[in-house]
């Protein structure tokens, strides 16, 4: 019984030191201070910094590209006058290119106001609760049937009725048959 009762003790000393060193570590060490009065262009000069340092050439060039789009939108506003307004617009703006182009710049722009949160230089994300824009697919090219194929050849000159009866024999694109060599 007393056995039981030693081992009860030790292993309840044992939470209890472990919820003690939990509780220290927890609790900071020093004060958290904010960045309040952040410069958009200085958020996007540093997090392209930290994207040389940490990420792939190819990640750092595209947060390159569009950190110089975005600068010349928004570089002297304060980061707390960003609004989810002038970034819907700036979207929409996008949109007009793609849609995969604007999800691109959205993806991006959430990394950024991330970093920015994680880092304590900023207070609020313009960008949270943004929804990315629906992707449409694109429409398969029409083939052509046996008898498109063979109009096509009984109009063509006899010089050049051979690349519409490649096509029609092989059934490859014309940028297949572009690059055969004759």
């Amino acid at each position: 019984m007393e056995l039981a009762n030693t081992l009860k003790t030790s292993t309840e000393k044992r939470r209890n030191l472990n919820r003690r060193a939990n509780q220290d570590t927890m609790t900071p060490t020093r004060p958290r201070r904010f960045s309040v009065g952040m410069v958009f262009g200085e958020l996007v000069k540093r997090c392209i910094e930290r994207s040389k340092r940490m990420h792939s050439s190819k990640h750092s060039s595209t947060y390159s590209c569009l950190g110089k789009r975005w600068v010349r939108e928004w570089g002297k506003l304060m980061c707390d006058e960003l609004t989810p307004e002038m970034i819907r617009d700036y979207l929409e703006e996008r949109l007009q290119t793609s849609a995969i182009t604007a999800n691109k710049d959205l993806r991006y722009l959430k990394a950024l106001f991330s970093f920015g949160l994680y880092k304590r230089l900023i207070l609020n994300d313009p960008t949270e609760g943004m929804e990315f824009f629906p992707v449409t697919k694109k429409k398969h090219k029409r083939e052509r049937s046996a008898k498109d194929y063979d109009k096509l050849i009984a109009c063509a000159d006899p010089d050049t009725a051979d690349y519409p009866t490649v096509l029609k024999e092989t059934g490859a694109g014309l940028q297949e048959v572009n690059l055969l060599a004759w």
